[in-house]
């Protein structure tokens, strides 16, 4: 850039925020997204609970252990408020047919993300940055 000249385009100063992720496969995120799915369904417990703040990233397969996807999609921001039995009168809230051995995640605090924006799927949780201005309001 010329010194001695102002630039013609905006310059835009991108604001990251780290955030835990979650992916789920296709439409399961989407249904978070909207609040259909209120119950994730996992055979394992989140290290933390509460667990607020968490990026919902949908992708198209399910990933085996060590891999990732580039091509996830950033769908909603989430809280896990408690994790418990999954039992058959929980089968509609997480939209899948019920099986025993499983986990109910409670999903509450459903910020959708307006235009959802490309991501880095991967197993388990995970930290990801992204930029804060695609966030929806209200996530700390």
């Amino acid at each position: 850039m010329d010194r001695g000249h102002l630039p013609t385009e905006p310059i835009r100063v991108m604001r990251t925020k780290t955030l835990q992720a979650l992916s789920v496969v296709r439409p399961w995120g989407g249904k978070i997204a909207t609040g259909e799915k209120t119950i994730e369904v996992r055979r394992w417990t989140p290290p933390v609970l509460p667990l607020n703040n968490l990026l919902i990233v949908e992708n198209g397969r399910r990933l085996k252990p060590g891999e990732c996807d580039a091509d996830g999609l950033a769908v909603a921001v989430v809280s896990i408020g408690s994790v418990g039995d999954w039992t058959p009168e929980l089968a509609e809230a997480a939209c899948s047919p019920w099986e025993p051995g499983w986990l109910a995640w409670t999903i509450g605090d459903v910020k959708p993300i307006e235009h959802p924006f490309v991501v880095v799927a991967a197993r388990e949780i995970y930290w990801i940055e992204v930029d804060s201005s695609r966030l929806p309001t209200g996530v700390a």
